[in-house]
This record gives C-alpha cells, sequence and structure tokens, in this order.
C-alpha cells in the first residue's frame, strides 16, 4: 500500500544530505512522542543542538518541527515550501512526505548535532524510514491499525522492525509481547544489531511528581502518570546506548532532561480548580495505561470522562476500560474524516453528546468532580482552546 520510492527518489536527486544527520528513530506503538522528548531533553542537557520531529502535528501543521525547543519559524515552512513545490509534485510526495522532507532538510540546514525522528505509522514503509540513524527505539507493540500493519502481534512487529538498520543498536521497552519481541529479536540478529532491553524498575510518588529508581539511580518525573516512567526507563536505557557510542552525556544530564517535562496532553493537569486532566489515550494500550494511572492515583472524587475517539480504533473496548473508573461518561465526536459516528453506538450506560463543545460546558454543573478528557490527539488539539477560554472566565 506505501512505499518510500517517491521520497527516495528526491531525495537522491538532492544528494541523499538527510545521510549526514545523526538520527535516533523512535518507532512503536504507544510512548513514541514523550520518549522523543525525553532524549531530546537529556541531549540539550548535554549541551548538544537537537532537532526533534515528531507524529502528529499538534495544534497546527509544522509545530511538530523545533530544534532546542524553538519551533520551525512560518517564515522558514514558506520558504522551503517554495523552494521544493516543484519537485514536490515533480515526484509526487504525500503531505506527510512533504513534512518529513521539511522536518529533515530544516535540520540540515540549521546543522543539528542529532535529530529526534519519531515513526509517524508502523516503520518499514513510513516516509521517516530513509533515515539511516546511529540509533533504533522500539517502545512497545500494540495491535493498532491492524488494517495498515497486518493483523496480530507478529505482523505489526514486522512492520515496525523495518527501523531496525545493519549494525545500528536497537533499545526495546521491557513490556514487549513475547511472539512480537521474537519477531523484532529475529530482525535484529538478521542485521547484526545489539538488542538492548529496558531494566526493570521502581516508582514511588512524591506528589506532584513521580520518582523512578533505574539501576540504582533516581530520576523525578514531573508528572502524576505512571505510563510515563516505562517512557524514562526507555529514554534512559537510549542514553546509556548513546554514550557507549561516544556521545558525551552525564549521569547529571540524563537526570535533568528526564526532570524537564512530558509533552502536552499527556496526563497534563489543564486545571486544578475544577480539576481537568487531559491524556491522549488514543488506542486500547494507551487506555489501558492511563486506566492503570488513574486507579493508583485512588481519587476520592467523582470522576467524569469525556471522551472522543477514532472510528478505526477499538472503541468498544476502550470504553469498557473507562466503566472501570466512573459510570459517568459522555461519548462525544468532532469534524474529522475518521471521527465516528455516534448515531452507531448503542450504549444506555454511556451519555452520546454530538457538540462536543456542550459535554465540556456540562463540566460547569460539577465543580467538585474531576473531569478527565481523553481519546484522540486530534480531538484534545482542537478542544484545548476551549478549555483554555472556559478557565479564563
Amino acid at each position: 500500500m506505501f512505499s518510500l520510492d517517491n521520497i527516495k527518489q528526491m531525495l537522491k536527486h538532492h544528494g541523499d544530505f538527510h545521510l549526514d544527520l545523526k538520527v535516533i528513530h523512535v518507532g512503536g506503538t504507544n510512548g513514541k512522542g514523550s520518549t522523543s522528548l525525553m532524549i531530546q531533553n537529556i541531549l540539550i542537557q548535554a549541551g548538544y543542538r537537537v532537532g526533534i520531529y515528531t507524529s502528529p502535528f499538534d495544534m497546527g501543521r509544522f509545530d511538530n518541527i523545533n530544534i532546542n525547543h524553538i519551533q520551525i519559524q512560518k517564515e522558514e515552512i514558506e520558504r522551503l515550501q517554495h523552494c521544493f513545490q516543484e519537485d514536490f509534485e515533480r515526484f509526487h510526495l504525500s503531505p506527510f512526505e512533504i513534512d518529513t522532507w521539511i522536518a529533515l532538510y530544516y535540520m540540515k540546514e540549521h546543522h543539528v548535532d542529532y535529530a529526534v525522528i519519531e515513526v509517524g505509522l508502523g516503520g518499514k514503509d513510513d516516509a521517516t524510514n530513509v533515515v539511516m540513524p546511529i540509533l533504533s527505539v522500539i517502545t512497545n507493540i500494540g495491535l493498532d491499525h491492524q488494517d495498515v500493519l497486518g493483523y496480530g502481534y507478529a505482523s505489526v512487529a514486522e512492520k515496525k522492525a523495518g527501523i531496525i538498520k545493519d549494525w545500528v543498536p536497537v533499545v526495546l521497552g521491557h513490556d514487549i509481547n513475547p511472539e512480537a519481541f521474537q519477531v523484532l529479536s529475529d530482525h535484529a540478529n538478521q542485521h547484526h544489531s545489539t538488542l538492548h532491553l529496558v531494566k526493570e524498575y521502581q516508582i514511588t510518588r512524591r506528589n506532584p511528581k513521580i520518582e523512578l529508581r533505574y539501576e540504582n539511580q533516581i530520576y523525578q518525573l514531573n508528572t502524576l502518570a505512571d505510563y510515563q516512567a516505562r517512557n524514562a526507563s526507555l529514554a534512559i536505557e537510549a542514553s546509556k546506548v548513546l554514550i557507549s557510542l561516544g556521545v558525551n552525556i552525564s549521569q547529571h544530564h540524563i537526570q535533568q532532561g528526564i526532570a524537564m517535562g512530558v509533552p502536552p496532553k499527556r496526563f497534563q493537569l489543564l486545571s486544578s480548580s475544577p480539576m481537568i486532566i487531559i491524556d491522549g489515550a488514543h488506542n486500547k494500550e494507551g487506555m489501558e495505561r492511563l486506566i492503570e494511572s488513574i486507579q493508583k492515583l485512588e481519587f476520592t472524587q467523582k470522576i467524569r470522562v469525556i471522551v472522543a475517539i477514532l472510528k478505526d480504533k477499538p472503541y468498544l473496548e476502550m470504553i469498557e476500560l473507562l466503566k472501570g473508573i466512573t459510570d459517568d461518561i459522555t461519548l462525544t465526536t468532532f469534524e474529522h474524516e475518521r471521527a465516528m459516528d455516534l448515531s452507531l453506538f448503542h450504549d444506555d450506560t454511556i451519555h452520546l453528546e454530538h457538540d462536543y463543545q456542550k459535554a465540556l460546558s456540562s463540566m460547569d454543573q460539577h465543580p467538585d468532580a474531576i473531569h478527565l478528557i481523553t481519546g484522540s490527539l486530534y480531538f484534545l488539539a482542537i478542544v484545548v482552546n476551549t478549555l483554555k477560554g472556559m478557565m479564563n472566565r
């Protein structure tokens, strides 16, 4: 279905400049964005100039490209689009391939020391897989996008394993399905790639933060979400591999980078009065991790959920998971080609609200509740400004 031929041809036409970038390539089903940001933060703390390209974009196209946390400027985007527009058309690049091209060229132009590149979808046929990384990271393997990646853990892992390259070390999360792990391990062996497995870790709550113990070192995470400890452990292990490759990173740099924070919309406390938590649990695995974090916090207040899920996700299973923390769930929708058609959903225990703004306004009637707004990251990107406006009234 997908092919890298077009973008590879255009890259070759322009001298394969992308091969000069020192790339950390991050794939997997969940946690890619958080892990990527933590790796970038660690490298920045070590004094490096670090570009990052994540997926999807947040509030607007190209806001997922930055260097040392300074977002690519509109003028830069327009310049690059104008410069390469004829070639974009000549080589028939898709919108995501165009975004990827601009990210890579921008980082090359600005002489980054390292580029942290997050896989968009899958791995093998993803546009980002034109890079030749110095390190590959695979966070986990979940059953997401099976219509594209194939059905079952082995099939999905086969596509994710596409980012494993010859003689390039690979960091794997410690919580990978055995069937998927076998596929990844086989690919690593075929490519002579050393596998580095994330080790067990311990978590201690120090509200409003989490203390992570990994290999007898303590790290402070500026979050309440337990699942971020998994992503932090990946970033720590990735840093240790980078050190073995000659990158000048100290233990202090790792600790400081981990403490810098996590991406927005990942168990983000948007307001404390009323308490509003937003989390982009956009698939079953993400929802499972969100529920685990909520349950461990042992809230005494009533939890109210507002959720919007894309129609190609296992929304029935995701909603069943939410029922484990509350009986007050509002399912809503929003303008998007993959948004759910609520008329096809039938569950008398769930409140349906076609207008997400009305769903959000209902929070005013429950000032003492904990409001959890979750589901699609596209949904959260749309509603976040509405939420901020409500809080500033």
